[in-house]
C-alpha cells in the first residue's frame, strides 16, 4: 500500500495533478522529433492546446522518444495529429552535386546562404556527407521552394557572372590549359585582374569568364588566346614527337621480328644513313676505289 502511494504521488507531481487516464509513446526520427518541437517549441505548445495533452520529448543520438499524456481520446487525437504532421512535412527531394564548388555556394560565406533558404523556404536542407548531394526536406509547399533556391545556387555557380551596364564579357573553355591561366595559388589571375581592370573567374573546372570595360576584356582576351595558341603548339609538337618515336621503336621491332629480311639498297634496312655521294659520309672526298 505504501508503494502504490508513492508511485501515485509521483505520478501526481510529474504531472502536476491526478495521474493520466492514458499514456502513450512513439520513437521517430531525431528530425522528426525537432519537427513536433517546432522552433522556439511552436509546434509542441500548439498541439498540447488544441488536444489537451501533455507532450514529453526526449532525444537520443538519433531518434526521439514522444511521450504523450492525457485523456484517452485526447492522446488519440493527439497522436493522429502528430503522425499527419510528420506525414506532411515528409516530402523529399534530393539534388545531386557535381563539385565541391556548388556545396560551397550553396552553403554561403559562414552558412549564410543555406541559412535563408532554410528561412525562406521553411524546409529542412540537408548536405549529404559525402557532399555528392542536399535534401530538401518538408511540406509539399516547402520542398518546391527549397528545391528551386537551391537549383538557383547551382545555376548560379555554374553559369556566366552577371554583366552590368557598361560592361562586356568574353568566355572561352581552357582545357587542359586551365593551370596556365588559373596560375599557382589563382596568382595569375589576380595580376590579369589588376592589370586590365577585369574580373576573371574560371567555373565547373575549365569554363573562364572575364567580365569588365571593353577594353580591358580585349586585352585581357588577347593575352589569355595567345597562351591557350602557345600551349596547342606545344601539344601538336609533342604529339609528333611521340609519333615519330612510336614509328622508329616499330621499325627497330621490326628489325629483330624479321631478321631474314632482305636489307635495303645500300645495307641498311629500316634506318636513314648519310649519302655517300660526293665523298665519304658527305666530307668531298672521292671514292674511286684506290686507296
Amino acid at each position: 500500500a505504501v508503494a502504490k502511494a508513492k508511485e501515485l504521488i509521483k505520478l501526481y507531481v510529474e504531472h502536476r495533478g491526478p495521474p493520466p487516464e492514458a499514456v502513450e509513446q512513439m520513437i521517430v526520427p531525431i528530425d522528426h522529433g525537432r519537427l513536433i518541437i517546432g522552433k522556439s517549441g511552436e509546434t509542441v505548445s500548439g498541439l498540447q492546446s488544441t488536444t489537451g495533452t501533455r507532450i514529453n520529448i526526449s532525444h537520443s543520438i538519433s531518434t526521439s522518444t514522444v511521450e504523450v499524456s492525457g485523456g484517452k481520446a485526447d492522446v488519440a487525437r493527439c497522436i493522429a495529429e502528430i503522425n499527419k504532421l510528420i506525414a506532411d512535412n515528409s516530402h523529399r527531394e534530393v539534388i545531386p552535386l557535381s563539385s565541391s564548388n556548388l556545396v560551397k555556394a550553396i552553403i554561403g560565406e559562414k552558412g549564410a546562404s543555406i541559412t535563408k533558404i532554410r528561412d525562406e523556404s521553411g524546409a529542412r536542407v540537408e548536405i549529404a556527407g559525402d557532399s555528392a548531394s542536399v535534401s530538401v526536406t518538408g511540406t509539399k509547399a516547402q520542398v518546391a521552394k527549397g528545391k528551386a533556391m537551391v537549383n538557383s545556387k547551382i545555376a548560379e555557380e555554374l553559369g556566366p557572372p552577371p554583366v552590368k551596364a557598361g560592361e562586356t564579357q568574353f568566355s572561352v573553355d581552357l582545357g587542359s590549359a586551365t593551370g596556365k591561366i588559373i596560375g599557382a595559388s589563382g596568382s595569375n589571375i589576380t595580376r590579369l585582374e589588376k592589370e586590365h581592370g577585369v574580373g576573371v573567374v574560371v567555373k565547373n573546372g575549365t569554363m573562364c569568364f572575364v567580365t569588365g570595360p571593353k577594353a580591358g576584356v580585349d586585352a585581357c582576351q588577347a593575352e589569355i588566346t595567345e597562351v591557350l595558341e602557345r600551349h596547342q603548339e606545344m601539344i601538336e609538337k609533342a604529339k609528333k614527337q611521340e609519333e615519330e618515336a612510336a614509328k622508329v621503336a616499330a621499325q627497330a621491332q621490326n628489325g629483330v621480328n624479321n631478321p631474314g629480311a632482305a636489307p635495303s639498297s645500300d645495307g641498311y634496312s629500316g634506318w636513314d644513313v648519310p649519302s655517300l655521294e660526293g665523298g665519304a659520309w658527305g666530307t668531298g672526298v672521292e671514292t674511286n676505289g684506290s686507296n
